[in-house]
């Protein structure tokens, strides 16, 4: 697996969310990032599956 960051101005908080969730979920990425607002509720259950196997 391999490890990436992603930084940038607050001002494009959910483009960088929407971009790291797309890395880690469809790509095996380990994304670092300031602010992660995702909520557990708004996974899949095969989301969750994936990213507990990381």
């Amino acid at each position: 697996m391999r490890t990436i960051t992603i930084c940038g101005s607050m001002r494009f908080e959910n483009e960088m969310q929407r971009i790291a969730f797309e890395l880690e979920i469809k790509h095996r990425f380990n994304v670092l990032q300031c602010i992660y607002g995702l909520k557990k509720e708004e996974l899949t259950s095969v989301d969750r599956v994936v990213l507990e196997e990381a």
